[in-house]
């Protein structure tokens, strides 16, 4: 019984670590863009400026620390 339940659990942790690793850059099927606009998907404002904070690449929020998302344009 024993080893049936460390199967179990180094199954769960397995798949767990490999799905974190394939949703590394937010959406799991393409690889991050370098080129892309990416922003805070909480939109910080980073003090002294005005409006969501933006860079070229991903990265992270430097307000909150969150992964930064491509920037989907406005419709």
């Amino acid at each position: 019984m024993a080893l049936r339940t460390f199967f179990i659990a180094l199954v769960l942790t397995f798949a767990s670590v490999s799905c974190d690793h394939a949703n590394a850059d937010g959406n799991g099927a393409h690889p991050a863009d370098p080129n892309a606009v990416y922003e805070c998907p909480m939109h910080c404002v980073k003090p002294g400026e005005s409006g969501p904070y933006t860079q070229h690449g991903p990265g992270h929020c430097p307000v909150c620390g969150m992964d930064l998302v491509v920037k989907t344009p406005a419709h």
